[in-house]
C-alpha cells in the first residue's frame, strides 16, 4: 500500500519511504539531486506567495 501511495506522489508518504525506494532501486546517489536548489521553482514559489500576501492585506 506504502508503495502505490508513494507512486501516486501522496503527500502522506514520509521522506524516508521514498529514500528506502532509492536505495531499493540503487538510486541513493541520487538523493541530493532532490534537495538541489531549484532556482526556478524557488523564483515561482516565491511569486505565488507575493500574490496570496497581497490578496490577504
Amino acid at each position: 500500500m506504502t508503495l502505490h501511495r508513494a507512486k501516486k506522489g501522496l503527500p502522506a508518504v514520509a521522506l524516508g519511504t521514498y529514500f528506502r525506494i532509492m536505495v531499493a532501486l540503487q538510486l541513493q546517489d541520487d538523493f541530493n539531486l532532490l534537495a538541489k536548489d531549484d532556482v526556478l521553482g524557488r523564483r515561482l514559489q516565491d511569486i505565488a506567495l507575493s500574490k496570496t500576501r497581497r490578496h490577504e492585506s
